[in-house]
């Protein structure tokens, strides 16, 4: 059982901040007016270590009441232990909402002292023998660097098997690639898939097979992050995939001529697995109508609607 006692501490007494706040965040504004107009409500937690105080929980109430200059109700408790120190922390802030993010910074601070997790899972709300539980514990096997990925595409974390794969070399030459994209996760997954693929039928490394395609040069165009993607996606694509890539270009060509000088649109959404075409055309009156049903007569009677559909393996 943990001892405790009520303390009041000067604004200027020296606290240390302890690894076990995972979570540490500045303290915001509506705290700080909180704090500023009714005072401090829950004391903050500290323990000993030798003769220094350790701050065990309430790091944006401690930041905020310094930043006032006002004194602080602490909770001395005695020393739990590493451990101890970061269940302390974590059943302090359960109220909080859980992104990825949180429960992998979680994790990795508990991870480190090689016991069981399980109780830890249980308090993160990662149900036992769950994908979740695997997908946490895979995530772990990469560097934590890594982590920073979550923070700005938490639908990342459904890679971690695929990337947990990797050798650190390989991990060294997708990052780049991974972060600040906006990744989905189906695009995401086609990313690593593809790359994987080509490697593997090459014999070569993920670098070289990078390299080869010149990827890294499309971060640094002039493009959107979702322009990038499609571009790393379409270079990969058509490496991996080069006579169906080829049939999709050549298709896209006759599409385009089949509705030239036409108001028409024509696109083939289901890329070779059916026939079916779509033609799509906006009109403002009835007169327009009549001049696209005109036009749509003759792209019927086009010679390269004759000779479709086509398949790959034509």
């Amino acid at each position: 059982m943990i001892i405790h006692e009520l303390l009041t501490l000067p604004c200027g007494v020296s606290i240390e901040k302890d690894p076990c706040l995972f979570w540490a965040d500045t303290c915001g504004e509506p705290l700080l007016s909180s704090l500023e107009t009714w005072g401090q409500i829950e004391p903050v937690i500290v323990c000993s270590k030798g003769s220094r105080l350790v701050l065990v929980a309430g790091y944006k109430r401690h930041q905020g009441l310094k930043s006032l200059g006002l004194n602080i109700q602490a909770l001395h408790i005695s020393n739990p232990g590493a451990w101890g120190r970061g269940m302390v922390y974590l059943l302090s802030n359960l109220g909080q909402s859980l992104d990825p993010l949180k429960k992998i910074l979680a994790l990795r601070y508990f991870e480190s002292m090689k016991k069981d997790l399980s109780r830890i899972h249980q308090l993160l709300g990662i149900p036992s023998g769950s994908r979740d539980e695997h997908l946490f514990s895979a995530w772990l096997n990469l560097p934590s660097t890594w982590d920073g990925l979550l923070r700005e595409n938490p639908q990342l974390l459904p890679c971690a098997g695929m990337l947990s794969s990797m050798d650190s070399k390989d991990l060294d030459v997708v990052f780049p690639f991974l972060s600040g994209l906006g990744w989905s996760l189906n695009r995401a997954r086609g990313f690593l898939g593809m790359l994987n693929h080509i490697a593997a039928r090459d014999r070569k490394s993920l670098r070289d097979v990078a390299a080869e395609l010149h990827l890294e040069r499309v971060l640094h165009r002039d493009l959107t992050p979702k322009d990038k993607m499609q571009a790393l996606l379409n270079s990969l694509n058509r490496a991996a995939y080069p006579e169906y890539s080829r049939l999709r270009e050549k298709t896209k060509k006759q599409l385009d001529r089949l509705t030239a000088s036409t108001d028409w649109q024509c696109t083939h959404p289901d890329n070779f697995e059916s026939p079916a075409l779509e033609f799509r055309v906006r009109v403002r009156n009835s007169r327009e109508l009549g001049e696209a049903a005109g036009q749509l007569q003759k792209i019927a009677g086009s010679g390269i609607m004759s000779t479709w559909p086509v398949y790959p393996y034509d």
